[in-house]
């Protein structure tokens, strides 16, 4: 930890002094981010699929009008 400095007006910050790089000190806050962030890609993947499932629907409602209008003219054909 002797090679960290405390960021100013950021308690929960700390710079490497070796390389420069900003680190979050506080593991609590690190692990909600990640929290946060599997929550929304689960989410994002949630909404995708409810997006494809809409696509397949709308497929098969359009096979269903095919389906009646193919029964249609067959019935024609029959008569």
């Amino acid at each position: 930890m002797e090679n960290l400095l405390r960021v100013e007006d950021h308690l929960e910050l700390r710079k490497d002094k070796e390389n420069g790089a900003i680190l979050l000190a506080d593991h609590n806050i690190a692990n909600e981010y990640r929290n946060k962030k599997a929550m929304m890609n689960s989410v994002r993947d949630v909404s995708s699929e409810i997006n494809s499932i809409k696509q397949k629907l709308s497929d098969l409602e359009s096979v269903k009008t095919d389906m009646q209008e193919i029964k249609e003219l067959l019935r024609g054909l029959a008569k």
